[in-house]
């Protein structure tokens, strides 16, 4: 995790900025991997389903 910064834009000029840029990309990068983990299990699952499905001959149809 990033700590707050306290040191004045004339001691490290542009700091806080790269430091919250930083941040939004961990965060985005974060909120990616969740997403594609959600989806990866979401695609499992309906596969799972429809294997399960053609055996008691019902299909799940592409839409």
């Amino acid at each position: 995790m990033l700590s707050p910064l306290d040191y004045p834009d004339a001691l490290l000029p542009g700091l806080r900025h790269k430091v919250d840029v930083g941040r939004k990309l961990i965060d985005d990068t974060k909120y990616f991997l969740v997403d594609m983990e959600s989806r990866m299990r979401l695609e499992i699952a309906l596969r799972e389903a429809s294997r399960l499905g053609q055996n008691e001959n019902y299909e799940i149809k592409d839409i």
